[in-house]
């Protein structure tokens, strides 16, 4: 199999936000462009602080004002799935076939969210190198 590098193959245009943002422009965000979770980003350093889903808004509907609320204050403080831009296809692979139930990896440089991999990028990998 080829060795080629997670950059080659990940996406960057992916759905992330501010954690100082409120829960009500984030809604309208997620709405907008059709995605189910946000990655989101501290507004000053940009290192990734958690994930917001469309059920963590869920949960919390008719218990906060949304356009009172941010992002940060709700969001899951989860340490996601990652790799950097230098590891191997094969890696984000590995990740994929033990974590059955995730559906991105987040990819960083220096802590920050820079792209994700899809399992349809590693299709895409694969495609490449069948022999």
């Amino acid at each position: 199999m080829g060795k080629e590098r997670v950059s080659a193959y990940m996406t960057q245009d992916f759905a992330k936000i501010k954690g100082d943002v409120t829960v009500k422009e984030a809604l309208e965000k997620m709405i907008a462009e059709e995605v189910e979770t946000l990655i989101v980003i501290d507004a000053h350093n940009h290192h990734m602080v958690g994930m917001l889903s469309e059920v963590d808004i869920m949960h919390q509907y008719g218990r906060l004002d949304f356009s009172a609320v941010t992002v940060q204050e709700i969001a899951r403080k989860i340490r996601t799935l990652t790799v950097y831009l230098d590891d191997f296809m094969e890696d984000a692979m590995e990740i994929f076939l033990t974590y059955h139930n995730i559906d991105q990896i987040i990819v960083e440089d220096r802590q920050i969210p820079v792209g994700v991999v899809r399992k349809i990028d590693v299709l895409r990998w694969i495609t490449t190198h069948q022999v």
